[in-house]
């Protein structure tokens, strides 16, 4: 055994130690390009991110983003804050069968968060707004022990400029409010889908853009760009959506083309067991040339909020 008591007073507890070397991980190396992958979970469950392996046991996706809860006006409080609906809340709450067992596989999950159709908005937070909202947001992750959040600017309304937490829509205040996240979980990942008004600001504050924005992914079919200081590390080469479609495939070629570009990430959206048959052929290729290990044809899968996994395709 590798464990070693180092204190005395310790010697006299109880230790229970799981063995997770039968199990794979997601570390395929340290400059390996890296995947991103959004779940509808209002849908599917997190946990399908496990179907995808390599060959060599590796698992494919690094990132797997909560898809999503929303931004919205707290009339009590006077104030935006988090809105979880009841699909997003169940995993929130039952997050040690339903999202940790991804983390102990090396695989990060993170907090989606859109506008909801009201006047609250990722890209229109004044200053304080920005501030209190990252608060929240920091207090989120820490309390369901995620590792970080992804902003999208859609479906928000017009902003009630009346309100001191509100301000005209910009991709300054986007800015502002990854800055502000930044600063209150400097521990955790932020990141941003180039949609709306959030992307596009290098500096707040006099702070560049690479010390407060991780990864950006692209809109389907697109690249994403570096802004300031980033480099391409921190962008999707490709983004692919799987329930539509859309988006091209990680073929060899293009995985190629990724590694030659300097892509730091790939991303995926809306995989569900009920097409895997499209969702693996587009990957087929792309796992030999980034990681010298093919995508290896699923084995199982997992139900809505339902930790099992099951028989693929047996049991589907």
């Amino acid at each position: 055994s590798d464990l070693t008591i180092k204190n005395e007073q310790d010697r006299h507890c109880v230790y229970l130690v799981k063995d997770m070397r039968k199990f794979g991980d997601a570390f395929k190396g340290e400059d390996k390009p890296k995947g991103f992958l959004f779940f509808e979970v209002n849908d599917v469950n997190p946990l399908n991110a496990l179907s995808f392996q390599l060959e060599n046991g590796k698992y494919f996706w690094d990132v797997v983003v909560l898809f999503a809860a929303n931004i919205n006006y707290d009339a009590e409080a006077g104030r935006p804050r988090v809105q979880c609906n009841p699909n997003v809340q169940y995993l929130l709450d039952n997050n040690e069968t339903l999202l940790q067992p991804l983390r102990r596989r090396g695989v990060k999950v993170l907090l989606g968060l859109l506008g909801n159709h009201d006047i609250t908005g990722l890209a229109q937070l004044s200053e304080q707004g920005a501030k209190d909202f990252a608060r929240e947001v920091a207090q989120y992750c820490k309390a369901y022990n995620l590792d970080g959040v992804n902003y999208d600017d859609e479906y928000s309304n017009s902003p009630d400029l009346s309100n001191p937490s509100l301000t005209n829509p910009s991709t300054a205040a986007a800015a502002r409010l990854c800055y502000e996240t930044k600063q209150a979980m400097p521990d955790k990942l932020v990141t941003v889908f180039d949609w709306g008004q959030m992307y596009g600001v290098a500096t707040v504050d006099g702070v560049d853009a690479k010390e407060w924005i991780d990864i950006v992914v692209a809109n389907y079919g697109s690249a994403a760009y570096p802004i300031g200081q980033m480099t391409k590390k921190q962008c999707s080469g490709i983004s692919m959506e799987f329930n539509l479609g859309g988006g091209g495939s990680l073929s060899a070629s293009k995985a190629q083309s990724m590694i030659d570009g300097g892509y730091g990430w790939f991303m995926g959206f809306a995989p569900s067991p009920a097409k895997y048959g499209s969702v693996f052929s587009r990957l087929q290729g792309g796992g030999e040339v980034l990681y010298g290990s093919n995508v290896a044809a699923p084995t199982i899968f997992y139900k809505k909020n339902d930790p099992t996994p099951y028989k693929y395709p047996d049991d589907l």
